[in-house]
């Protein structure tokens, strides 16, 4: 991937996941998209910036698996 095609992809999630938390629509469910965005950025910084797309599957297992974790671990304890 183009690193502007990914730096223009963080910067899209984050302006939606802004314009989401600030178009005053609350419910249920703004906290599991809101984390799925975050989870999206990871996987872009993960996978493009910190290169593990080409890392061992060790790596690349442990480093989704905290993603994924602390996004669950957020979804848990925020309501």
């Amino acid at each position: 991937m183009n690193p502007l095609l990914a730096l223009g992809l963080l910067a899209a999630l984050t302006l939606l996941n802004v314009a989401l938390n600030h178009s005053g629509v609350q419910g249920a469910w703004l906290i599991p998209i809101t984390l799925a965005l975050v989870w999206a950025k990871g996987l872009v910084i993960v996978e493009h910036f910190m290169q593990l797309r080409v890392a061992p599957p060790l790596w690349r297992g442990l480093v989704h698996g905290w993603l994924l974790l602390v996004c669950t671990g957020i979804a848990v304890v925020a309501p």
